[in-house]
């Protein structure tokens, strides 16, 4: 009697399950939008070795100071000069025993965001100038981001309803309303080796560096149900 009531119960729980199941379709799609980019981030670094920690640190803030002096001629977007990333540590010779001093080495990375691109080659040069910073990327993007991610989604989202009632219209069934979706943004910005650019820049007599596009992709997944 166990057997038979167990048996039962298990063939009810299968058509409720079945009846539960909401047909859907599944869509997934990609909106792209390109823009010229209209801000550079550079990303450098100041080094300096010195006998003794206290001058490698004094010397540091000298060099620092002075490259933020050079920095205050071009147009940096306010808030965004980060030079708070100090570190010094020792610096030994292996090679011999016991190990030798050789000094400290004290550096600071260094980023911020010029808005004004028509600048970016006299920075570049005058940064290349300045014996104690190593350039080491520059990532070209845009100050209004969120603006051109959200035409990208758009696109997606218009994409995405595009190629459901097609399917939907295909197979001769009526669309439904959307019971899940998940996106997300990314931008396609390689960073340029800045030290590659300066030397570019100081073998041409004029710009030869050609900016190149920031493309904008938003990715959805959507799962439509069917009437």
């Amino acid at each position: 009697m166990r057997q038979i009531l167990f048996s039962v119960l298990l063939i009810f729980i299968s058509i409720v399950s079945q009846a539960s199941e909401i047909p859907l379709i599944n869509i997934h799609a990609e909106g792209k939008v390109k823009t010229r980019p209209d801000m550079a981030i550079f990303s450098l670094s100041v080094q300096t070795t010195e006998l003794e920690a206290n001058e490698a640190h004094r010397k540091i803030d000298s060099q620092v100071k002075d490259l933020l002096k050079h920095l205050k001629k071009f147009k940096i977007k306010d808030g965004s000069l980060d030079s708070s990333q100090t570190s010094i540590q020792a610096d030994y010779n292996y090679n011999v025993k016991p190990k030798q001093l050789l000094g400290y080495r004290a550096s600071r990375q260094i980023s911020f965001n010029l808005i004004d691109l028509k600048e970016l080659d006299s920075l570049v040069s005058q940064l290349s100038q300045l014996n104690y910073t190593n350039l080491n990327n520059i990532q070209f993007t845009v100050q209004d981001s969120q603006y051109y991610e959200d035409l990208a989604l758009i696109n997606a989202i218009q994409i995405a309803k595009q190629k459901a009632e097609l399917i939907a219209n295909e197979f001769g069934v009526e669309l439904g309303q959307p019971y899940k979706i998940s996106h997300q943004v990314s931008q396609n910005s390689p960073p340029v080796f800045a030290r590659a650019m300066a030397m570019e820049l100081a073998s041409a007599k004029t710009s030869s560096y050609e900016q190149k596009d920031i493309e904008m992709s938003a990715f959805i997944e959507v799962s439509f149900q069917l009437k």
